[in-house]
C-alpha cells in the first residue's frame, strides 16, 4: 500500500437545506486544509506544523475546532502511525522532530469539529513531499458539497 501511495481519502458533504453558520464553516474548513498543504515541504516537522497551524488558527478564531496534528502514515491493514505531537513507543510513532523530506509520502489528515453546532469535517489525502512542498495525490476537488 505504501509505495503505491494508496491511502486514506476524504470527501467532506452538507446537505440541503445549509445553513449561513454550516458554510462559514465549511470555508474555515478548505481554507484550514489550504494552509497546511501550503506548509508541508523539506525541512517542516509535525511538531513545528502543529505549532504554527494552531497558532494561525487561534488568530482566526478557530483553534478549539482542530485537533493539533495534521499527518499520519500510510500503513498496511490500518498500521499508522499516529498524528501530529503525539510522540509514542516506536520511530515514527510520530516523532514530532521527524524532518520531512523529499520523496517521502503520508496522509495529509485533519479533523475539523464544531460540537455546538453540531457540525464536523476531516480531511484526508495522500501526498508527496517535493523539493519545493508537496503533491497532493487525490485528484477530487478540494471542496465541501453542498447535495
Amino acid at each position: 500500500m505504501f509505495m503505491l501511495g494508496l491511502g486514506d481519502h476524504s470527501h467532506n458533504y452538507l446537505l440541503s437545506p445549509v445553513s449561513e453558520r454550516q458554510r462559514e464553516l465549511a470555508d474555515y474548513f478548505i481554507e484550514t486544509i489550504i494552509k497546511v498543504i501550503d506548509m508541508y515541504g523539506p525541512g517542516m516537522t509535525p511538531g513545528k506544523m502543529a505549532d504554527d497551524m494552531m497558532d494561525w488558527a487561534e488568530t482566526k478564531g478557530i483553534a478549539q475546532y482542530l485537533v493539533p496534528g495534521f499527518e499520519h502514515g500510510i500503513g498496511v491493514m490500518g498500521d499508522e502511525w499516529r498524528i501530529g505531537m503525539n510522540t509514542g513507543p516506536m520511530p515514527y510513532w510520530t516523532d514530532p522532530d521527524h524532518v520531512y523530506e523529499p520523496d517521502q509520502l503520508l496522509i495529509c489528515a485533519m479533523q475539523f469539529m464544531v460540537p455546538e453546532d453540531e457540525a464536523g469535517f476531516r480531511y484526508e489525502s495522500p501526498i508527496l513531499i517535493t523539493k519545493s512542498g508537496c503533491e497532493v495525490l487525490a485528484k477530487t476537488p478540494l471542496e465541501v458539497t453542498e447535495l
